[in-house]
């Protein structure tokens, strides 16, 4: 269930939630600690658990509830949460958790208590919803994380009645711990009674890279020191560690910067010690044109060369925030600026004393600093008037992928892209009320279309912008209107901690999510490192897996937690079978359209691999043996089922592919209750052969829709996970699909281009309602739009 449904209780989840209530008041009697905890010496709550992933608001009346343990799968390497949400039927007059002692597994491993983090979740409320498309409710929403200590030291550990309560776990698991199952207890303490919660921690055998190989730029700064109070050195090194701790670069070191010597000495100081001592890995150079960026990339060759380590690798220039078209000549002369200063710290660097290899590494690396412009593509616009280095779209402008090979060529020196206010849901975003799966996707989509960097304007706007400037608030965590005006949350991912006892900032819920998306990211790093290296790909699997939870770069709303964690527990068992002696990889899908997956297999020699109980046979092809799979769709349920064994060690992995497929033929699409109908253009649909010839009238200055009623569509319902469409054009055209739901809104599944021939437009569903009507849309709203000839050769229907 996504964080939007709040419906009533059902009468038989109440009783339920009652037994619940009964029965976890008996525990606490049973673990009684003092305190009479209520009337009739009771406790009036609920305790359940649910995913990391889960915004549950305070006033929500259901959530994803996982009972009464909580269940933890992590990687060595990675820090992991859960949350174990409190229900109050009557007051609770104060809460507390801690963890009982280490966790333990069953061959006698230790994970010790003080690798588990407890925090109690603060709410911050959501007034006004922007982004009306998908409209999730106003409300409290979780976000900043408090330290549990903190909570009760400040006594902000009391729940009303009929409100929730999260308590967010994180797990922070070392790279040499042993895979296995540990199992403990926290303790939950309910006005004076003792709860206790079962912890089930899986520990999972790959490892995640300490390296981190994307790239990010988070800007400090803006009003951080209107939350802290406190504008020193001390401070902003605080938050760029903190920031650095999440995996995420901070795009400037020192409070303050000038093009000083002295301060350029300063600033390589900083972050080579940031580099060696704390793991920065980008570098974002201060100076960005001309003399002043060479002279600091002398400065860090030569730091380079003392340290032994190439820092200049690191860097990237952050250059002109989202040009217009009329300022685009000044982007030019900043671009043309920026390569004078590449070309002289090349000259200069190249001058220095002494001919190491790492000198020759230096010289090579500026070629390759890339000056990043927060602008999308648009050839007849930009590329032939501002000589753009590096673009850096908006997330959406990945979409498609039309739209992500614009960016092709910026392979060569790292694809960026950021977000900020905009793009809207569906596409991800770090606003308050999105749900955290939206954020922590953002790691995922980045491997799979080869991005290195990610950027976002400001993790610490401290501050209320009225249109034209910051003003000052009192109190971050209760102004609801500290954020940036038509987004909520956006700017800021810290808290202050300072009016806590806390000397630098207070983490979120999002940025556990970033830091976990990109932690999911390392383990895709080394999947795909080591199919590499097998001479194989995992592109397909990687589209299949991430499939379950976004397509394109749209984020999918309906279960979104459910079909993450089963996601992510697939890219773990590809990891470990990957790596393991068996070597199974999956190195293709090839779906045929109407039915049939097959799937390409490949395992190291001797391996034995099967399917469900049966043994596969294979042909040898050097240190491997390929295997060949097909698997029908026509079942209830359709499941890849693998095992694999060698030497000891065995592996399996498990996918599901959905409900059964159902293909429609064009008898069937076009009938008494399948029709096309005029929208905002004629259409003439007729049958031709085995296909539906639609010939859509042209338009001025309106959009190219047409309607479509269908029984086929209108019968579709939650367990319906997608639709295929497979589309002949005549020529090379856009093509939009719309679904209008019964008492409902309207919304756009998918927009792309249809190429000259035959085409198969697949298109997620969600499970949103019943199905009014569809349409088809070829042109947009503004200027003329010819004719349009498609060919609809069929529809098949997926279920969930």
């Amino acid at each position: 269930m996504s964080v939007a449904k709040t419906a009533k209780i059902s009468g038989k989840a109440a009783a339920i939630c009652l037994c619940a209530i009964m029965a976890l008041s008996t525990a606490a009697c049973n673990k009684e600690s003092g305190g009479s905890g209520g009337p009739g010496g009771s406790v009036d709550v609920a305790v359940g658990t649910t995913y990391g992933t889960e915004k549950v608001l305070k006033t929500a009346e259901e959530f994803p509830n996982q009972g009464e343990t909580l269940k933890v799968e992590a990687c060595r390497g990675e820090i992991e949460g859960g949350q174990i949400i409190i229900t109050a039927i009557g007051d609770v007059s104060e809460y507390n958790a801690e963890v009982v002692g280490a966790l333990r597994s069953a061959s006698g491993g230790i994970f010790p208590a003080t690798g588990i983090a407890i925090y109690a979740e603060k709410y911050i409320e959501v007034k006004t919803i922007y982004d009306t498309n998908n409209s999730p409710p106003t409300g409290l929403y979780p976000d900043a994380l408090l330290p549990i200590e903190k909570a009760v030291e400040y006594g902000e550990n009391s729940i009303k009645a009929g409100e929730k309560q999260g308590i967010y776990v994180a797990f922070d698991v070392p790279r040499d711990q042993d895979p296995g199952l540990y199992t403990g207890e926290i303790a939950v303490t309910l006005s004076g009674r003792k709860f206790s919660v079962p912890v089930e921690l899986t520990v999972r055998k790959p490892v995640v890279s300490e390296e981190t190989h994307t790239k990010s730029y988070f800007n400090l700064g803006f009003t951080l020191y209107l939350g802290e109070h406190d504008s020193t050195q001390a401070m902003w090194r605080k938050y760029a560690e903190k920031l650095i701790s999440y995996r995420i670069m901070p795009s400037v070191v020192l409070n303050a910067v000038t093009a000083t010597e002295e301060c350029m000495d300063r600033y390589v100081d900083e972050v080579a010690d940031l580099v060696v001592n704390h793991g920065l890995n980008t570098i974002n150079s201060p100076y960005k044109t001309g003399n002043d960026l060479a002279t600091f990339l002398v400065k860090l060759a030569k730091k380079s060369m003392e340290i032994d380590r190439n820092l200049v690798g690191l860097v990237i220039v952050k250059g002109p925030d989202e040009p217009t078209v009329a300022s685009l000549p000044s982007v030019k002369t900043n671009s043309e600026q920026f390569n004078a200063g590449i070309k002289k710290a090349k000259e200069d660097v190249a001058k220095l004393s002494g001919t190491s290899t790492l000198k020759g590494e230096i010289v090579a690396s500026i070629d390759k600093i890339p000056n990043i412009i927060t602008l999308g593509y648009n050839r007849s616009e930009v590329t032939d008037s501002a000589n753009i280095d590096t673009y850096c779209p908006w997330y959406d402008k990945y979409d498609s992928a039309e739209s992500r090979a614009l960016y092709d060529d910026q392979a060569e020196k790292g694809r960026w892209w950021y977000g900020c206010n905009f793009p809207r849901m569906p596409f991800p975003t770090y606003h308050t009320e999105d749900t955290l799966v939206s954020a922590r996707s953002v790691g995922w989509m980045m491997s799979e279309y080869d991005i290195i960097g990610n950027l976002y304007w400001s993790a610490t706007v401290y501050a209320r912008w009225n249109g034209s400037n910051y003003q000052y608030i009192d109190d971050i965590y209760s102004d609801t209107a500290a954020h940036f005006w038509n987004a909520n949350g956006d700017g800021y991912l810290f808290y202050p901690g300072g009016q806590y006892g806390i000397y630098g900032p207070i983490g979120s819920l999002r940025l556990e999510a970033i830091r976990d998306g990109i932690e999911d990211n390392e383990l895709w790093y080394a999947l795909n490192s080591a199919y590499a290296a097998a001479g194989s790909s995992a592109d397909d699997i990687q589209r299949l897996v991430s499939n379950l939870f976004y397509s394109g770069t749209r984020v999918k709303y309906d279960g979104v937690s459910g079909s993450f964690a089963a996601a992510r527990k697939s890219l773990i068992d590809l990891v470990e079978m990957a790596e393991g002696k068996p070597g199974l990889m999956i190195t293709g899908v090839n779906d045929n359209g109407k039915g049939t997956v097959t799937f390409n297999i490949r395992a190291a020699a001797g391996a034995k691999v099967y399917s469900g109980n049966a043994l596969l046979s294979g042909s040898v092809s050097g240190d491997y043996v390929e295997y060949e799979l097909p698997v029908s769709l026509t079942g209830e349920r359709n499941i890849l089922s693998l095992r694999a064994e060698k030497d000891g060690e065995e592996y399996s992995f498990s996918f599901d592919l959905g409900g059964k497929m159902i293909v429609y033929t064009a008898d069937d699409l076009l009938n008494e209750n399948n029709r096309f109908s005029d929208g905002k253009a004629t259409v003439v649909a007729e049958k031709e052969g085995d296909r539906i010839k639609l010939t859509v009238g042209a338009v001025s200055n309106d959009s190219q829709t047409v309607r479509y009623d269908s029984a086929v569509l209108s019968s579709l319902d939650s367990s319906s996970r997608k639709i295929r469409l497979f589309i002949e054009a005549e020529v090379e055209t856009p093509f939009r699909f719309t679904v209008k739901y019964k008492g409902s809104y309207r919304r756009e599944l998918y927009s792309g281009t249809l190429v000259a021939g035959e085409n198969v437009v697949e298109i997620d569903l969600g499970s949103s309602g019943e199905v009014e009507y569809a349409e088809f849309g070829f042109g947009s709203g503004d200027g003329e739009h010819g004719q349009v000839t498609v060919y609809l050769g069929g529809l098949a229907v997926f279920g969930g």
